[in-house]
């Protein structure tokens, strides 16, 4: 099918605070913000939900043992903190932000029980039969997700998924896609359709888009509404919840528990502690450096336009997310009734100013439709996500009693549902689905101290290679 070699920018495009500050002002020390630091889930939730608790306010190295401490406040941690809390297991969740700040509350906002890796490429990589099997895992997670997401309250909308590819193709390559898209329909029970060039461009106003593959079973929400609202239901079924708590230490102790020690004084331990963040180098010393070696982490964007008018709005004339195959990927929906467009992209090794931000955002969005080359950015953050050599999640227990529930970058927010329940269900001593997973995609060295260097290379090599191809292709 299309190549999507850029898309873990799309499914997870978050920030951290090179470009937003967004939540990070204190009750004693209240920062001023402006629009260009808001999210535009920000903007349509309205005020934030308080805060909970720093972990040192609330316990002490005196206090009785958790069965998990679970470190991590984004989609991934807090499915992990309800799965286990739901099954009875006393919980504790701590994020060193606010909840979801790093990634999940700020991602492109769609879900799909879809990963990465294409499923063709997976029916190469694990055999038809377990790609068959992956499959039904992830359409069960994303009954659970759209339940989960019904009580939450946010915004869940159907959305179908548009890939489109940037590259013009012969017609015996689009036949060739389109037999691919046949092949997966026929294994796996689906209903993707490929969409020929003039199709494509019956609804958007591109000469940039060529042939596409629709999927209709995606949705969209508002993430930062799905993130508190998975944290009250974590405290309803019993888990602890707290926020601005930054773990510096875990670190086995005598008795074969888990100590977990926080910036801010908090000290607790348990039996096992889940690590559902992937930047953090007390997880990195935890694991002895598995997790640090096995991923990588890069930097990607997101914006939404000022309102358009009626002429500008009909450059996209359907309710469709969509987003190409190029390795720089670029990534858009229609946001506030249509009268906005979301647009996301653009990953590299570093953090980019919010002027800059919005400059490139604007540049993108005219590369794709020239049309809105004057439509200015009225809202811009990104921030830093986790990706493995894979494209596909990190499940692991590199030491006992220590595991990995993170890198979801790129395989969306159902994949955290799953990776939640594998998890549990490990801890649990309830099934092996965790051990398959980990066998299907075990961790594989991506870099010592100059992975990062190289990455920012092998991507500015990739979208140099892609330029070229695409202006031989287009050209012909």
């Amino acid at each position: 099918m299309l190549r999507r070699a850029g898309q873990a920018a799309a499914v997870l495009a978050a920030n951290k605070d090179p470009i937003s500050t967004a939540h990070k002002d204190t009750p004693a020390q209240s920062q001023p913000r402006t629009l260009t630091d808001q999210t535009w889930y920000e903007r349509e939730m309205g005020p934030t939900p308080p805060r909970r608790p720093r972990l040192g306010q609330r316990h002490s190295s005196d206090g009785s043992p958790y069965d998990v401490v679970v470190v991590g406040g984004g989609f991934a941690g807090l499915h992990t903190a309800i799965e286990l809390a739901e099954r009875g297991k006393r919980t504790l969740l701590v994020e060193a932000q606010r909840l979801g700040d790093s990634a999940s509350a700020r991602c492109g906002g769609f879900a799909s029980a879809d990963f990465q890796v294409e499923w063709a490429d997976l029916v190469t990589d694990v055999g038809p039969a377990h790609t068959t099997t992956l499959f039904n895992w992830m359409q069960a997670a994303g009954d659970k997700f759209a339940s989960r997401a019904t009580i939450a309250d946010c915004d869940l909308l159907a959305m179908p998924t548009l890939a489109v590819s940037r590259f013009r193709a012969s017609d015996g390559e689009m036949r060739d896609v389109a037999a691919e898209v046949g092949g997966v329909n026929t294994l796996l029970n689906t209903s993707h359709t490929f969409w020929p060039p003039e199709r494509v461009r019956a609804l958007y106003k591109s000469d940039a888009m060529h042939h596409g593959v629709l999927d209709v079973s995606t949705h969209s929400i508002n993430p930062l509404k799905m993130v508190y609202g998975l944290a009250n239901a974590a405290e309803r079924a019993g888990c602890e919840v707290y926020e601005e708590s930054e773990v510096v230490t875990i670190a086995p102790t005598p008795s074969g528990q888990w100590r977990v020690e926080t910036a801010d004084g908090g000290n607790v331990t348990a039996t096992a502690v889940v690590m559902a963040v992937g930047h953090s180098p007390a997880i990195h010393a935890a694991s002895e450096s598995e997790l640090e070696h096995a991923t990588v982490g890069l930097y990607t964007y997101i914006g939404v336009t000022e309102r358009l008018s009626l002429e500008q709005q009909s450059a996209f004339s359907a309710g469709h997310l969509v987003f190409d195959d190029l390795s720089d990927l670029n990534y858009f929906r229609p946001v506030d009734n249509g009268a906005r467009l979301l647009w996301g992209g653009f990953c590299q090794t570093y953090p980019i100013d919010n002027a800059a931000l919005r400059r490139t955002l604007q540049k993108n969005l005219a590369s794709v439709f020239p049309q809105l080359a004057e439509v200015r950015m009225e809202h811009a953050w990104g921030g830093q996500i986790c990706l493995t050599w894979q494209c596909m999640p990190l499940i692991s227990q590199p030491r006992p009693g220590l595991w990995s529930c993170n890198a979801f970058a790129g395989t969306g927010i159902v994949a955290t549902v799953l990776g939640a329940e594998v998890v549990a269900e490990g801890i649990c001593g309830e099934s092996d689905r965790w051990q398959q997973m980990h066998e299907w995609f075990s961790p594989m060295f991506i870099g010592g101290p100059l992975k990062t260097p190289a990455a920012q290379l092998f991507m500015w090599l990739s979208i140099a290679l892609e330029s070229i191809e695409a202006w031989w292709r287009n050209s012909v």
